[in-house]
Formats: structure tokens, sequence, C-alpha cells
């Protein structure tokens, strides 16, 4: 009924059994808080509405099933949080379409294969956060990750496999200090070493990567020494020599 809502924060709450449908209807919303709540079942975004959305946050519940790929419609999405549920299966290609991604955060879920080449493209060139900790990828850190110029926190805490790339020092907003410009003020928790640290007005400062508890091999890259804004660098639990 409220046609004309662009602003809804539920979050923090005890709310349970599924979104309601009646949130997709929506159309005119551009942000969406459901985090820290109890509600379950499968996240079914209704691809025909909410396409102004610029955040979306659904993080720590209980949903589950596959990322609906109704996401890929939201032309103007900005920030996608999903972490903290049971999503599983792969991460799907429609979200490419969403260009003007500057975070997605994926991280604590079920989802497996391989992270797909499409994140480091052109059409997702704004990234400043990537975050798919503890997850069940497999194979390599893909090469087009170096192309994400706006880069600022990596997490790939995973199963992942192969060698570190020399050009992860090619990262330039961690060489250069350059600030992500993203409307939102978006809550960040990084995991360094069982601790967790929550970022809030300072998460444009924080420069971070993570590539712990993986199965990495070979030698730390002497590139990686280039990255002066550098403030978190976590290689532990790899097979490095």
């Amino acid at each position: 009924m409220m046609s004309n809502l662009e602003f809804l924060s539920l979050s923090e709450n005890h709310l349970n059994e599924i979104i309601p449908p009646s949130v997709y209807n929506m159309k005119q919303l551009r942000v969406l808080s459901l985090r820290s709540n109890q509600f379950h079942g499968e996240f079914r975004h209704a691809g025909s509405v909410g396409c102004s959305m610029m955040f979306l946050d659904v993080s720590q519940n209980n949903l589950s099933g596959n990322i609906p790929t109704s996401l890929g419609v939201l032309s103007s999405l900005e920030v996608l949080k999903l972490n903290n549920n049971n999503f599983n299966g792969k991460i799907s290609n429609s979200l490419q379409n969403c260009s003007r991604l500057t975070s997605i955060n994926l991280g604590d879920n079920k989802l497996f294969g391989k992270i797909p080449q499409w994140i480091g493209g052109l059409n997702v060139s704004k990234l400043f956060m990537l975050r798919l900790r503890s997850n069940h990828f497999s194979g390599h850190i893909p090469q087009q990750l170096c192309n994400l110029r706006q880069l600022g926190i990596l997490d790939l805490s995973n199963n992942i496999s192969g060698t570190i790339s020399e050009c992860l020092g090619n990262l330039s907003p961690m060489v250069n200090g350059s600030k992500n410009t993203s409307f939102f003020l978006e809550q960040t928790v990084l995991t360094l070493k069982g601790m967790e640290l929550v970022y809030n007005m300072t998460r444009d400062l924080v420069r971070s990567i993570d590539l712990s508890s993986n199965n990495l091999q070979g030698e730390i890259r002497e590139e990686i020494s280039i990255i002066i804004q550098l403030g978190t660098l976590n290689l532990s639990s790899n097979q490095l020599t």
C-alpha cells in the first residue's frame, strides 16, 4: 500500500518467517535493509519492481536457495549485502548487469564454483569491496580482479588454489589512497584472526587483502610491497613456500 516508499529499514529486530511479498511491490524503493533478523526461506526478488533500488541488505538472516537472477535488473544498485545466510549455488551472472555496484558482500554462505571472471570486467569496474569469505569457492583467483581500479577491500578466504598473482600490486586505491564515493554509509565487518572489527564512518580508509584459509602455493609476491596504503594482509593457513 505504501507505493511511494523510498527508504525501509527494519534491521536488528526479531522479525521471522518469510520476507513478505508486499516488500517486493514497493516500486519506488531505493534503500531496503532487513539485516539481523530471523527471516528464512528463499529470497524471491521480483525482477519487475524496485529497479531504482540502490542499497539492498538482507544479511544475517536464515535465507536460503540461489541468489535470484532477477537482481540483475537493478541497474542502480550500489551496495549488495547477502552475507551470513544459507544461500547456495553459484554466483549469478546476471549481477554483472548492475554496473554501479561499489560493494558486494556474499560472505558466510554456502556458495560454490569458481569466482566469475566478469567480476573484474568493465561492467562492475567501480567495486570498492568484494567479500566472498567462508563459502565453498574453488579454482584460481581470476586475473581479471586486478582490473578493479577502485578496489580497497578484498576478502577471498575460501578453498581457492593456485598462486598469488603479481598483478595485485596494481590495485590503485590501495596504492594511491583514493576514496570510495558510494552515497550510502555502509557498515563493514572485517574478520582478522578470529576477531571481527566493525567499520562505519571510517570504512573508506580501510585497505585490506585477506587470502587466508585457501590452498595457495608458491611465493609471496614482491609486488604486494608496492601497496603502500595496505592496512591488513592475511595470507595465513595456505601452502606458501
